[in-house]
């Protein structure tokens, strides 16, 4: 090879070198940094005497630096607009994001305060929370460039990365290219493209991305937001829940999310029926999604038959709530 290193497709910052960084950059008296998490971005905690704050940074080949510029962007003006969004912390040149060389090219980071979490949820906040973010995003000419929530990213791009990955048989991939195909053509015939159901969504507010202090919620990690339907938003949340516990479904807590969305915002009844079918589709998207990490970070050992074989039984799940028009 006629470059001295052997290419890469994903390093791991060292610890103590962004701890010296950060206190030129950040003028923060930190004492410790840690690899908190690593997934679709590292995530590394810092700890100052009686403070933490946390840094994302970024991966090569996910997004570009304007897409990051307008995450933030989404944030400080939810926030201006009284919405409970993490806070992200300016450097001493008053800018927010730091770009790092790293061997498998350039990597973005923001640095965090720490979102303190008491785990006393209320359903009803969050679903408060979810309209409000909605509602003050309608109010505001928010610019994304991200791709949009739209069939390529939740069915078409999903399906290319199963049918590469070559690890489902032929009929249970049939089975999804044309039952997902089937929901889509009935959401969007049902659901308008346009404000209030259809516009920003956050794309991942599921529990892990929600702390919560006496019950009030504070919501972080925009990563997958982007321009789509608010029912999808939606069902993120039960989507997840449900894969804990399937009578979620039933649940008061989930009704009362409901109640707390609807007390900002009148879901339409179409929307409330779409919500079992965005949840099939969120499934299908969460398996391109687990599929594509293996580009970035993660093994490919985990990716057998039974993973896809759970994949399938929770897609079907929400398959045939949506063909049994479950009302929930």
């Amino acid at each position: 090879m006629d470059s001295i290193f052997f290419p890469i497709q994903s390093s791991i910052l060292s610890p103590d070198a962004l701890l010296s960084e950060i206190k030129l950059n950040y003028g923060l008296k930190l004492l410790q940094c840690r690899l908190w998490s690593s997934g679709l971005n590292d995530v590394y905690l810092l700890q100052e005497t009686t403070r933490r704050y946390f840094l994302r940074t970024s991966h090569a080949v996910r997004f570009s630096k304007k897409d990051y510029e307008e995450e933030l962007n989404v944030m400080l003006q939810l926030r201006a607009r009284g919405i409970n969004t993490c806070i992200p912390v300016k450097q001493l040149d008053e800018t927010y994001i730091w770009e790092i060389n790293a061997p498998e090219g350039k990597r973005y980071a923001v640095l965090f305060e720490e979102v303190k979490n008491d785990k006393t949820v209320s359903t009803y906040n969050l679903g408060k929370l979810a309209a409000e973010i909605h509602k003050a995003s309608d109010d505001v000419n928010l610019i994304i460039s991200r791709q949009h929530i739209s069939y390529e990213l939740l069915i078409s791009l999903p399906l290319k990365s199963i049918i590469e990955a070559g690890s489902m048989n032929e009929m249970d991939t049939q089975f999804i290219v044309e039952s997902s195909t089937q929901i889509w053509n009935d959401l969007i015939s049902h659901i308008p493209t346009t404000a209030p159901y259809y516009g920003y969504c956050h794309g991942d507010m599921h529990s892990g991305n929600i702390y919560s202090t006496d019950g009030i919620p504070q919501i972080f990690d925009f990563d997958c937001m982007g321009i789509g339907y608010r029912a999808y938003d939606l069902c993120v949340y039960l989507w997840d829940e449900t894969t804990i516990n399937e009578e979620f479904i039933n649940s008061d807590e989930w009704k009362n999310y409901l109640k707390g969305y609807n007390e900002v915002r009148i879901l339409s009844q179409a929307e409330i029926i779409a919500i079992p079918a965005f949840a099939a589709l969120r499934q299908l998207w969460f398996i391109g999604l687990i599929i594509g990490a293996t580009k970035i970070n993660n093994s490919w050992d985990g990716l057998n038959d039974n993973f896809f074989k759970e994949q399938l039984k929770r897609y079907t799940f929400w398959y045939n709530k949506w063909k049994n028009n479950t009302v929930i």
